[in-house]
C-alpha cells in the first residue's frame, strides 16, 4: 500500500471513520485512496466529510485532491479517469458514497 494511503487512514478523523461505517464503507476506503494515489500520484489526499445541502441525512465521503498539475486538459484526463476506476473500487450500491474534488496546490 502506497505511503499516502498509509498516513490518510493511520490520520483517519473520527467523524469519517463513524461515518464510513454508517455508510457500510469501511473495507472500500482503502481501494478507493489507493485508485486516488494511482490516478493522481503526485497529489497530497485528504478524506472530507460531505452533507448534501438538499436531501437531509444524506451525506458522502469526498476525497480531496490537493494537486499541482499544471494543465485543465490533464486535470480533466485524471478527473475522467478516477470516474471511471471507482466501479472497480467498490460495488454499485456504495459508489454514490464516495465523490472526488480537486483542489490545487498554492
Amino acid at each position: 500500500m502506497p505511503l499516502i494511503v498509509e498516513t490518510v487512514l493511520e490520520s483517519l478523523s473520527r467523524e469519517i471513520a463513524e461515518l464510513a461505517i454508517q455508510l457500510g464503507v469501511t473495507e472500500y476506503l482503502s481501494p478507493v485512496l489507493a485508485m486516488s494515489h494511482a490516478v493522481f500520484p503526485t497529489a497530497e489526499l485528504e478524506l472530507e466529510r460531505h452533507d448534501d445541502p438538499e436531501i437531509p441525512g444524506e451525506s458522502c465521503i469526498v476525497v480531496i485532491v490537493h494537486h499541482a498539475e499544471e494543465s485543465v486538459e490533464k486535470l480533466c484526463e485524471r478527473n475522467g479517469e478516477w470516474h471511471r476506476r471507482i466501479g472497480g473500487c467498490c460495488p454499485m450500491p456504495y459508489r454514490s458514497n464516495f465523490a472526488m474534488l480537486t483542489r490545487g496546490r498554492t
